[in-house]
């Protein structure tokens, strides 16, 4: 009966082992540590490395567990954690800092073989901190923490700063041609800080099927011969970069050739093993890049068009108020750009560059604000096959002079033989110009090899002229819808979008216009008409998110001919986290004649960015960027309570300014109060 019950007791150990969530610690009788008891004092002036790591090795003798570090600050090089562990501190004032090694920590040296893969590991409220603030110099391999041949790794709220390398490297061998791998490793909810950006990278990424980064906080990181703050390049042809995605992270100050985020993919993908592949970057916010490149770059070496496509999704991303431009594409095949904000930029975004053309990208309802403020232009484009352009709006894009504002530029190679072409699609985009715009597409040395497989369907012009892309299809004059309005809209802000008629040949007495939008981010208020004579005679408002409008003129004297405004559509930002594009879009709108006869207006839509205010740092709400919500946040609001955006010293009080509103009042305190208490 006892072997029965011990049988049965075994079991149900099992089975909770095998039902445990990710990256929890899966073992029985976990041992918890504090590295206190092993000597260590924390008193940033002795040694504290040997005591620390046998803290570490006696949990790992013992199976794993938790090893704890108390507040202080502790010296040590080179420590090494092992399988089923966790390094714990109490927040960021639990400091472990570089004492002369090669790393802080490291998950895995990389030089012991694939047969020594380390896995289920965290690392969770710690410090971890190289010396670049005290005067060290750069050292390209210096890193702070280093992960090689490692699954099921989760990196936690924890602060890196001062890195001389890399803040993480998720690397392969140190051993050179000993091939290890990476799986499903994330880093989450931490804050990355270069200090000097005299450094390399933030987080490189060199092998790993599975990475995750997310909810992070990048600032002063990167020297202007190193890519940025996140790069993704696998050294050797072995190496595996798939199924990483890079989201809802923000990027402030960063320096280096690129900027925010990095696929530089040295070999060719048709010379892997694996090929590069499934990279998302969606949800990311930059503003401060201060290097002339592009904010996000997805790079490919080739000698020709890629066997397999890299399928590379950049979406709902804002860059804005920097020297960069937003996107670069060279040598890719199969990339989609969509729904991005790119606003107060210097530099425009790239398709194709001289010898590394692209394939099969699609830039879809994008949005270009006084975009080119230094070069002039907003995209430019150089040899690509089968491009997609659909609802993109481009708006004053152009030098702050207004000497020259392209919004799209078809461009020659830098020796000018001419860049090139085919399949070319551009769709539903609108141009629009306040006085910087000068030509709204021209082509600087561009050669269309096939304009019969080109289309130009849809496309508006307003304030501004100049189309030298060749097509064989004349652009059809049948009616065509347009949506007008803000770009971006702050939270809790009400914004006006203008529903309205292009090119009406008869004369319009009825419509019926369907509209989807957005509901995660926007409501909708209400709706009226613009024209007097022409009645909204029905709004159906229901489910949320759709919109259905039935619109009459009053008498033949009131029918619709030619373009204008009709409807005021009013929508309220809601609450976001961090800001958010969202997207208004008709989906149909059937029209009306005298004779009764109906026909159907082509389709637009509009990105308005909904921009989130509160601290930057990895946490809302954490405006001291100290690594939690406490009472110290909530104490800067009460201090800053009363202000807004008039007041003189609203520069240093905006940080308080939890909900974005413009002004400090309980709200922000009931926000952060809220978090205190979560």
């Amino acid at each position: 009966m006892k072997q029965a019950k011990r049988l049965i007791g075994m079991m149900i150990v099992l089975v909770c082992i095998i039902w445990l969530p990710s990256f929890q610690i899966a073992f029985a009788d976990a041992v918890e540590v504090n590295v206190t008891d092993y000597g260590a004092l924390g008193d940033d002036a002795i040694d504290d490395t040997v005591a620390i790591q046998n803290a570490i090795d006696h949990v790992n003798a013992n199976g794993g567990g938790t090893v704890f570090v108390p507040s202080g600050t502790y010296l040590v090089s080179n420590l090494k954690l092992y399988s089923n562990m966790e390094l714990k501190g109490t927040g960021w004032n639990s400091i472990l800092k570089q004492n002369g090694g090669v790393y802080v920590v490291s998950v895995n040296p990389g030089a012991e073989g694939v047969g020594n893969t380390k896995s289920n590991i965290q690392i969770k409220d710690i410090q971890l901190m190289d010396r670049s603030g005290e005067g060290a110099a750069f050292s390209e391999h210096q890193h702070i923490l280093n992960i090689n041949a490692a699954t099921d790794v989760l990196v936690d709220r924890v602060k890196v700063t001062g890195f001389l390398g890399d803040g993480i490297y998720i690397g392969s061998s140190n051993v050179g041609g000993v091939e290890v791998h990476n799986e499903r490793i994330t880093v989450r909810n931490s804050y990355i800080d270069g200090v000097t950006k005299d450094n390399r990278n933030g987080i490189s990424i060199i092998d790993c099927d599975g990475c995750t980064v997310e909810y992070n906080h990048f600032t002063r990181t990167t020297r202007p011969n190193m890519p940025g703050a996140v790069d993704l390049e696998p050294d050797h042809d072995y190496s595996i970069i798939k199924n990483i995605t890079i989201r809802n992270n923000t990027f402030d100050d960063i320096g280096g050739n690129v900027g925010m985020i990095s696929v530089v993919l040295g070999i060719a993908q048709n010379n892997m093993i694996v090929p590069s592949e499934n990279i998302v970057i969606e949800n990311n916010r930059g503003e401060n890049l201060t290097v002339n490149s592009r904010a996000i770059t997805a790079l490919q070496r080739n000698s020709g068009e890629p066997l397999v496509a890299n399928g590379i999704i950049i979406r709902n991303n804002t860059v804005s108020n920097s020297l960069t431009g937003g996107v670069g594409l060279f040598g890719v095949k199969g990339v989609t750009v969509e729904n991005n904000y790119f606003s107060n930029l210097e530099m425009p975004n790239y398709i194709g560059y001289d010898g590394s053309p692209t394939w099969d990208v699609n830039y879809v309802n994008n949005v270009f604000h006084n975009t080119g403020k230094g070069s002039g232009e907003g995209l430019n484009i150089f040899s690509t096959e089968r491009l997609l352009l659909d609802g993109n709006r481009f708006e004053n894009v152009g030098k702050v002079n207004g000497t020259q504002g392209f919004a799209i530029n078809f461009i020659a190679k830098e020796n000018a033989a001419p860049g090139e072409g085919s399949h070319l699609k551009l769709k539903n985009n609108t141009f629009i110009s306040f006085g910087r715009t000068t030509y709204a597409i021209k082509n600087s040395g561009y050669l269309f090899t096939d304009p019969t497989t080109n289309e130009f369907t849809n496309n508006t012009f307003i304030n501004v002229s100049g189309n030298d892309f060749q097509y064989s299809v004349p652009e059809p004059t049948a009616a065509q819808t347009s949506l007008t309005g803000v770009s971006s809209a702050a939270v809790g802000q009400e914004f006006t979008v203008n529903y309205g008629l292009n090119g009406v040949a008869g004369a319009v007495y009825a419509q019926d216009i369907k509209l989807d939008y957005d509901s995660n981010v926007m409501e909708f208020v209400s709706a009226r008409s613009l024209i007097e004579g022409v009645a909204l005679v029905e709004t159906v408002k229901e489910p949320a998110g759709k919109l259905r409008l039935i619109v009459a003129s009053q008498g033949s004297e009131h029918a619709i001919t030619g373009n204008g405004q009709i409807i005021e559509l009013t929508f309220k930002a809601k609450n976001v986290p961090q800001t958010t594009a969202g997207l208004i879009s008709i989906t149909s709108a059937a029209l009306g004649d005298v004779e009764g006869n109906e026909l159907q207006a082509a389709s637009a839509s509009i990105s308005v960015n909904i921009t989130a205010g509160g601290s930057s740092g990895g946490s809302i709400g954490d405006i001291n960027q100290d690594g939690i919500v406490s009472v110290g946040d909530l104490a800067l609001i009460a201090a800053h309570y009363g202000k807004d955006s008039s007041s003189p010293d609203w520069q240093q009080a905006k940080k308080a300014d939890v909900n974005g509103d413009g002004k400090i009042d309980i709200l922000d305190l009931a926000a952060v109060a809220k978090k205190i208490v979560e």
